[in-house]
């Protein structure tokens, strides 16, 4: 009887176990553009989307392109206006500038900035409300 006793319990130990290591998350390993998140055997993997990495952004259509870039810490994003009207790259959000930075560009104008401090960023256009955009910093 001892011996089905110390069985169940190392059964029982062994399901928590394994219980408790799914909740454990796998590793992500990122190759340039590529992000890839290893999947426990037995599961179904959902797509995320991946986040632009470079260190530009256009203006056309009223929209910053792309609206969400990775950048690596130390890098000169260029933001180039490729609309007809005039737009601005604040810093901050939509009626909330922070002071980093505020350009107006018009059709063909360029802006750079350099970061130097990891983090999020988030800019907009102080004359389009909901053109807006976010820079991961790295």
């Amino acid at each position: 009887m001892r011996t089905v006793g110390v069985a169940l319990a190392l059964l029982i130990v062994s399901c928590g176990a394994s219980a408790g290591a799914q909740n454990t998350p796998w590793p992500t390993q990122t190759y340039g553009e590529i992000s890839v998140t290893l999947v426990r055997p037995g599961t179904t993997p959902g797509a995320s989307p991946t986040v632009p990495v470079g260190t530009e952004v256009r203006i056309l259509g009223s929209t910053f392109d792309p609206q969400i870039l990775e950048v690596p810490r130390g890098s000169l994003v260029t933001w180039t206006s490729r609309d007809s009207i005039l737009h601005t790259v604040t810093s901050g959000t939509f009626g909330r500038p922070d002071g980093l930075f505020d350009r107006e560009l018009l059709g063909g104008g360029t802006f750079a900035f350099t970061f130097i401090q990891p983090g999020r960023v988030a800019y907009y256009c102080r004359f389009h409300a909901g053109m807006q955009g976010t820079l991961i910093v790295r």
